[in-house]
């Protein structure tokens, strides 16, 4: 299913739910700075980060999202 980045960075942040930004990063195993220029679009989200929530990312003249079902690993919790 494609979706946008909105979507993806949307379905991080429900995630996070109440956590602060640093409880998360840190339960996720990644920098305040680097989730923080994720959500603010400083940064692009990397291919361990979409894997952990179950994307991944296909480039064509496009960029496309997809949601894998089922397959959300790689992230540290």
């Amino acid at each position: 299913m494609e979706v946008t980045r909105n979507d993806v960075i949307e379905a991080i942040k429900r995630r996070q739910g109440s956590q602060s930004l640093r409880q998360f990063a840190l339960s996720l195993g990644m920098s305040v700075a680097y989730l923080s220029d994720v959500y603010r679009g400083q940064r692009d989200i990397g291919p361990r980060l979409l894997k952990c929530f179950g994307f991944r990312k296909e480039k064509s003249s496009v960029v496309t999202y997809h949601r894998l079902r089922g397959q959300e690993q790689g992230c540290k919790r």
